[in-house]
């Protein structure tokens, strides 16, 4: 009898612990604001999905699920408060002289060799850039010192 009841209960607890769920797609989510920033990195060399672009816009920070598809990217994943801090200087700190370049602009070869290439999409106030970058000695001063301080950022957060 206590095998009898042992075969009756344990499809219940197998099948019946199990739920549907799908909580990430619930967490994903657009931009919301015509003011923001994405920033991040393509790298060379590397056998996984290797780009990490994320959002900046009002008080919160964004990770692109899409990572590369789009240049706007999305949807996006919420990423922490304390993420949100790390970065939260980032779009007061885009040099001027990247900010009066024409709107597309490539600093250095980006897309010469299988290195890594950074991408910045910036929107505040009506301008709106499109920057790809490179590291090297052949861009401006001012546009290495960025590219350093997007790659610490991206280090704080784990990238």
């Amino acid at each position: 009898m206590r095998f009898k009841y042992i075969l009756f209960v344990l499809p219940f607890l197998v099948f019946g612990s199990c739920k549907e769920e799908d909580p990430v797609s619930t967490n994903f989510v657009e931009l919301a604001s015509d003011n923001f920033l994405i920033f991040g990195r393509l790298e060379g060399f590397c056998p996984a999905p290797c780009a990490y672009y994320y959002a900046i816009e009002e008080n919160r920070l964004l990770l692109d699920m899409q990572q590369y598809e789009t240049i706007y990217g999305g949807p996006f994943f919420v990423q922490s408060y304390s993420d949100f801090q790390i970065v939260k200087d980032l779009p007061d700190s885009v040099p001027s002289e990247m900010i009066m370049s024409p709107d597309t602009f490539y600093y250095g070869n980006p897309f010469i060799a299988d290195g890594t290439v950074y991408k910045v999409v910036y929107k505040y106030n009506g301008v709106e850039k499109l920057w790809f970058m490179n590291e090297g000695d052949s861009i401006p001063q001012y546009a290495q010192d960025f590219i350093a301080l997007m790659d610490e950022r991206l280090g704080l957060l784990g990238r």
